[in-house]
């Protein structure tokens, strides 16, 4: 989802975002997934295997992840949302129990969208 919208806005064109952008994602930076990993190594389960959701920590809308990824691209493209229904589902994680075991703490979007942007600049 990111990097489709990231393609188009580095080449200036305008993002459609199908259900008027108001479908809700849950994707994260790849550095919080490491962070994550590693505090698991640091502090392993006390009783054995443990399940814990990774994401985000809130829902966010496609129409947010766009406008702020224009944003820390410097993109001219224009968010475009679309009365078109998307294939997919609202996808949210419940982040609390990430939170409490290993004191997982993802990027805020605005944070996350700007390292992105370096990444892709680089």
């Amino acid at each position: 989802f990111i990097d489709g919208l990231a393609r188009t806005a580095v080449r200036g064109e305008p993002l459609d975002l199908f259900s008027r952008g108001e479908l809700i994602h849950d994707a994260l930076h790849v550095s919080d997934v490491v962070q994550a990993i590693a505090a698991c190594v640091r502090r392993p389960a006390e009783r054995g295997y443990v399940v814990m959701n990774l994401g985000c920590g809130r829902p966010i809308r496609s129409i947010e992840y766009a406008e702020s990824l224009v944003s820390e691209l410097g993109s001219t493209s224009k968010v475009v949302p679309i009365d078109r229904e998307a294939s997919q589902e609202n996808l949210y994680a419940d982040i609390e129990h990430a939170r409490q075991l290993i004191g997982f703490a993802p990027m805020s979007l605005a944070d996350s969208m700007a390292a992105y942007a370096n990444e892709i600049r680089a």
